[in-house]
């Protein structure tokens, strides 16, 4: 999936996680922070299991943060709730490739 995006705050970002897919997020072109936690210290929001794969958490302050630039490369597997597409300092445009890795 190609994306073309301004970074938004971490105040409309979100937490989520999928099951039957690794998430490849590469960046093009930009920068972004993304947040990555074990799935286990998230408390669940919304499952949009199985029809989207795509599941949602509570907000946390207990994560890692991902500052990604252009020619940088993340791996999410179902056990690393991310939020992706963060705002560094000012909103500004960010190119993105992700790519969608069934697990089984």
């Amino acid at each position: 999936m190609e994306q073309v995006y301004l970074g938004k705050p971490r105040s409309e970002g979100f937490f989520e996680s999928h099951r039957a897919f690794i998430d490849v997020q590469v960046i093009f072109s930009g920068e972004e922070f993304i947040e990555v936690t074990d799935i286990a210290h998230l408390k669940l929001k919304e499952d949009r299991t199985p029809e989207k794969d795509v599941i949602i958490y509570e907000m946390t302050d207990a994560a890692s943060v991902l500052r990604m630039r252009g020619g940088e490369a993340a791996v999410f597997f179902p056990v690393d709730g991310h939020m992706p597409s963060l705002a560094i300092k000012e909103p500004s445009i960010v190119r993105k490739m992700v790519v969608k890795v069934p697990i089984w």
